[in-house]
Order: structure tokens, then sequence, then C-alpha cells
């Protein structure tokens, strides 16, 4: 059974992974109108409407179909490519093993996109070279 109605699209703008994915769907879906995209990163970004904890809508990829029903992750993707009409390249990723595949890609891919992960602290290590280390060459005579 098809619901009427756009669905609404939450996701994480500081993601590169998420973002490009939702720049993508907005172009395809710029004249038909079935998604309402926002971004959960943005000043004005009002979670009371969504009646989800702010914590779990501010991290990923989130649909709310018409009928209520919440989906997370890539079966999220999935939602919201079908509803541009990407299904046939949707249809293969619901079979049992390209589903478990695609699942695991989905959270490797947000997890290294994610901002925690381009963050100095966690992936690059930074030196420090203090003045009292440095040794001056020996002076010639």
């Amino acid at each position: 059974m098809k619901s009427s109605g756009p669905l609404t699209v939450l996701y994480d703008g500081r993601s590169g992974f998420h973002g490009r994915t939702s720049r993508i769907l907005k172009r395809l879906d710029r004249s038909h109108r079935r998604l309402l995209m926002t971004n959960t990163a943005m000043r004005k970004f009002e979670p009371q409407l969504y009646d989800r904890p702010v914590s779990e809508l501010k991290v990923g990829f989130h649909v709310r179909l018409p009928d209520d029903t919440w989906h997370h992750g890539p079966e999220a993707f999935r939602q919201a490519c079908s509803a541009v009409g990407l299904w046939p390249l949707v249809l293969p990723t619901r079979l049992p093993i390209l589903k478990q595949l695609c699942d695991a890609g989905y959270q490797m891919l947000s997890i290294f996109s994610s901002p925690r992960a381009a963050s100095p602290s966690s992936s690059r290590r930074e030196y420090v070279v203090s003045k009292s280390t440095l040794t001056q060459p020996d002076s010639m005579v």
C-alpha cells in the first residue's frame, strides 16, 4: 500500500557522506517534491517538531513516512531513493546477502565521514616541538 504525501528526510549536514547524498537526492527530487529535506546541523533546526530525542535526530540519516513510520540508516536511504525513482537500484539491496553488505558499507561510510572522524584529535596526531628541544648546529671554526 502506497501512502500519499512527501517523505520527511532528516540528515546530518556535518557528515560528508550524508551531506553529499542529500544534495543528490534534492537534485533528483527538484521537480517532484516527494522529499522534505531537513539538515539537523542547522541552527534553525527544531527537533521538537519530530517527537524524537534530539541526540538521535542530530546524527545520521532518518526518514519519516507519511504514516509516521520512522526509518534510520540504510533503510532510510532505501526509502528516500525509492521515492525519487531509484527503486531499480534499491531493489537488489533488499536481497539477504546484498542487504547485509550494503548495511555494513553504510556503517563504514557514516563512521569515516562523520565530523568526529575528521577532528585532529581522533584521526591525526599533532606534534609540537618546543624551543628547548631544538639544537643549534655546531658553529664552524
